[in-house]
This record gives C-alpha cells, structure tokens and sequence, in this order.
C-alpha cells in the first residue's frame, strides 16, 4: 500500500516545473539578452527576472516595472493580451485606446495600448510593441505616476 502512494507522489514530484531564477540586481548599466540576439539595455540599480523569452526590469524603489515579452501573434493586439497572460494575469484595466504609429527603424509594424486607469489612483499602465517577420516584442509598463516621471528616461 505504501508503494502504491510513493509512486503517484513521485510521479507528480518529477514532472513539476523547476522554481524560478532568482532576481539579479544590475550594477552597472548594461545589456542584457533575453533570447538569442534580442537585448535590452537596462540601467544600474534595476532587479531582473528573466524567464524564457521574458525578462521583467523593477525600478530600485519596487512598484514600477517593466517587462519585455516576445510573442507569436496574429496581430499587436493578440501579442499585447498573450504578453499580458504571462506577466500579470490578473491585469485589470480595459484598454482605452489601440494606436497603430508607423513602424520605423526596420520593423514591420507597431502598436501601442493604453488603458483606463482612473486618476485617483495615479498609476500608469502602458503595452508597447513592434514586430519583426513573425515575432512580436511587447514591452508592459506599470507603476505609480510619481515613479514614471522620476525613472521614465531608463524606460525609454
């Protein structure tokens, strides 16, 4: 009998996904790869959780945070919701506007989303992306107001 629930238990141990890496904190200013050939530039003082074509930067402060995601999409929109589904599933906003500026600099095409948060609650949340051949690089920005205006030149 004992046999019998050791092995399920087993089983079940085997076949559960490896814990996350730990975060890195970045000392110097530098680029960092998130897949073979796509890098980001990430300023010192940032905390980095890197996942398989994911990395998410959080400002020294917590609170604001910037993910970049690469998606296989149909559309920007579909990357943006699948970048989304990944970071943070619970994202609660609706979208208040899809803008589709020209994409330049190489890539295919571009799409931006911004939602509706309501003021009171001075919080920014923002989906850009561009895409290049089949593959979409969304990049999700939220956090307090007061947080983008102090780190908003690293996020660019």
């Amino acid at each position: 009998m004992r046999r019998a629930l050791l092995l399920p238990l087993l089983v079940s141990c085997a076949t559960a996904p490896p814990p996350p890496a730990e975060p890195t904190v970045v000392s110097e200013a530098g680029v960092v790869e998130i897949a073979p050939g796509v890098t980001v530039e990430v300023a010192p003082g940032w905390r980095l959780d890197k996942q398989d074509n994911l990395l998410i930067a959080h400002a020294p402060e917590g609170g604001l945070s910037l993910a970049t995601v690469i998606e296989r999409a149909e559309s920007g929109e579909a990357a943006v919701h699948a970048a989304w589904a990944r970071v943070a599933p619970d994202m609660k906003w609706p979208e208040q506007a899809v803008r589709h500026p020209p994409a330049r600099d190489g890539w295919d095409e571009a799409v931006r989303v911004e939602y509706d948060v309501p003021v009171a609650e001075a919080y920014v949340v923002l989906a850009m992306g561009r895409r290049a051949g089949e593959r979409w690089y969304i990049q999700l920005a939220r956090g307090p107001a007061d947080l983008f205006d102090r780190r908003g030149a690293q996020l660019a």
